[in-house]
């Protein structure tokens, strides 16, 4: 069994009993989205919060920033088929969940 999947499956089995009693959790993430319509890659940061608000139900939040990526956009005439126009476009994105967890 490679490495990688005998430490996901560790931590995977050990967090529910490692989290049964902790009232407050958080926590910082590395994000990555891919854009594959404009061929980027937008790396961020982020950060998750938990407050348990009962034995068996956690409310979590979760917001992450994913860093602006800036390329050219080359926009053709469709009636001749020519360069209509180069456009200079940047792309960050904020991105974030919350709720309750059983």
């Amino acid at each position: 069994m490679p490495k990688t999947s005998i430490v996901l499956f560790t931590l995977l089995l050990a967090s529910p009993f490692g989290s049964a009693q902790k009232r407050i959790e958080a926590g910082v993430l590395l994000d990555y989205l891919g854009v594959s319509e404009t061929s980027t890659s937008n790396f961020g940061i982020g950060g998750r919060f938990g407050y348990r608000i009962h034995h068996n139900v956690m409310f979590e939040g979760e917001l992450a920033y994913d860093y602006g990526v800036n390329f050219d956009e080359l926009y053709i005439n469709a009636g001749n088929g020519d360069l209509a126009a180069i456009a200079h476009t940047s792309i960050g994105v904020t991105h974030g969940l919350f709720g309750p967890k059983f």
